[in-house]
């Protein structure tokens, strides 16, 4: 499915703001209530006719019509995070870096490092960048080094924020001994108005960086967690749906809730990294 290009318009590009700037300080630092929901593709034009009509597009850069958006999570040999999301721990970590292509476009730049922590429905957020050499030790399980390079590209932040979450990312990788574990690569469309944020992701890919454990799988399918993991599979079908979610702090708009009534869109949980690992244990 191909949604660069929307024939409902563009809104205003003025009205452009920072991508996943949402509730986001000087500090690169946010909590919000993120509520996901499943878009039949059959739906996805009236709904985005509303979103264009009540909001404005969100990107980083002037000009640009949508993102493309590559996470690289991060997880134990035992896939301890993937399990915690099964077991709907009242809270749980994901770790994961992050890139931007706007329109497609990639660059060599600095990597989105982010800790994300969610309790209680709500989900707080950390980041910092680090280089292309650091990012690429990551990969290999190697802690982040605290040295020059990285100071200056987080010049935005005080460098005891910095340091605080530099240092417990690095002990989640010797602790768990992390290793990024997928590679997930979507297409994103980004809303924005006031304090509310939508996004609308398709043409979700993912690709297995380490592989799966061949016991753990063993075991993750004869334990009450697979019945979870296979509901997941079960319900989203990369053909049939696009994902939304909606990124508050309070009540969302009664627009938002009325379009959501009208298509029978109900609420549900998802996450990209739970769906494509289950994904890949049902094969194996």
């Amino acid at each position: 499915m191909n949604l660069i290009k929307s024939s409902v318009g563009t809104g205003s590009a003025a009205a452009n703001l920072n991508v996943d700037q949402f509730k986001m300080n000087s500090q690169g630092e946010f909590s919000r209530i993120e509520d996901k929901y499943l878009v039949k593709v059959d739906d996805l034009n009236k709904v985005l006719k509303s979103l264009y009509t009540h909001m404005d597009p969100s990107y980083l850069d002037e000009g640009t019509q949508f993102t493309l958006i590559e996470s690289l999570y991060f997880d134990s040999e035992n896939l301890d995070f993937y399990k915690h999301h099964f077991m709907d721990l009242t809270k749980r970590y994901k770790l994961r870096t992050r890139r931007y292509a706007p329109n497609g476009i990639w660059s060599n730049g600095p990597v989105q490092v982010e800790l994300k922590a969610k309790k209680l429905g709500v989900c707080k957020k950390t980041r910092f960048q680090v280089s292309q050499a650091a990012f690429e030790k990551m990969k290999n399980g190697e802690k982040i080094e605290i040295n020059h390079e990285l100071l200056l590209l987080n010049l935005n932040m005080k460098e005891e924020t910095l340091l605080k979450r530099v240092e417990k990312v690095n002990s989640l990788i010797n602790t768990l001994k992390l290793k990024p574990k997928m590679q997930v690569v979507y297409h994103r469309l980004a809303f924005q108005k006031d304090n509310f944020r939508a996004t609308i992701d398709s043409n979700i890919k993912f690709n297995p960086i380490n592989a799966v454990n061949t016991q753990y799988a063993t075991d993750m399918k004869s334990s009450d967690l697979w019945k979870s993991a296979q509901h997941l599979l079960n319900k989203f079908q990369q053909e049939q749906f696009v994902v939304l979610e909606l990124k508050h702090t309070e009540e969302i708009p009664t627009w938002i809730k009325n379009l959501l009534i009208e298509t029978q869109i109900k609420k549900t949980g998802f996450s990209k990294y739970g769906w494509s690992i289950s994904d890949i244990i049902s094969r194996m």
